[in-house]
């Protein structure tokens, strides 16, 4: 994209550096993690395209799953930070 308009536009980039974050994050900045994590995110967001068509299910629904998903991860890590393991 850079490379034919010279410049990223907005309309492309659209909330990809929040997914970014989250991905590192689950990832654990592990390049496996990370691409592990990717994965999963794309295939969340793939199938809520599919079902947003079919079943007319709000595409907001993904967003709710990833938040969910990190905040549980985000407790988990901390409580075990707590728990000494």
């Amino acid at each position: 994209v850079a490379g034919v308009h010279h410049h990223l536009s907005q309309e492309i980039a659209i909330r990809y550096g929040y997914t970014a974050i989250l991905v590192a994050i689950l990832g654990q900045l592990n390049p496996f993690g990370v691409l592990a994590a990717a994965f999963f995110f794309a295939s969340l967001q793939i199938g809520a395209d599919y079902m947003h068509r079919v079943v007319n299910l709000q595409k907001a629904l993904v967003g709710f799953i990833q938040a969910t998903l990190v905040l549980f991860y985000l407790a988990g890590a901390e409580l075990s930070k707590r728990l000494g393991r």
